[in-house]
């Protein structure tokens, strides 16, 4: 049985934490807490495939697996990032008009911020 820490796999850990907090995290972690799915993965095979002549990985997932399955995260990944709603250009035009409305809904402070600098 292989004692080592277990190699991060981006798309299977919590992909709102950096690499450093993860490792931080594991490190946290009793060695065991990964021997469990090792021990089931040798016992019954692959957690996903039932196949036990493949090489594990992690996560009770055999190597052929996990690429599997992080090829269809990193498709997902791609819908995700391409249907999120892109800021609109902004005219320079626009840019100025609100400028202007800003300069002037704000001119009255100016005045008090001058006479109180003066």
């Amino acid at each position: 049985m292989n004692r080592k820490r277990p190699l991060m796999n981006h798309k299977l850990t919590p992909w709102f934490i950096s690499r450093d907090l993860w490792r931080s995290m594991q490190l946290l972690l009793p060695i065991n807490y990964h021997e469990r799915l090792r021990i089931y993965f040798d016992k019954y095979g692959c957690i996903s495939c039932k196949r036990r002549k493949v090489p594990y990985l992690c996560n009770g997932l055999c190597l052929p697996c996990v690429g599997l399955i992080d090829n269809r995260l990193g498709r997902i990944d791609k819908l995700r990032h391409a249907s999120q709603a892109r800021p609109a250009m902004t005219s320079p035009r626009s840019l100025l008009r609100r400028r202007k409305s800003a300069r002037d809904l704000l001119a009255d402070f100016r005045k008090d911020l001058d006479k109180t600098c003066h």
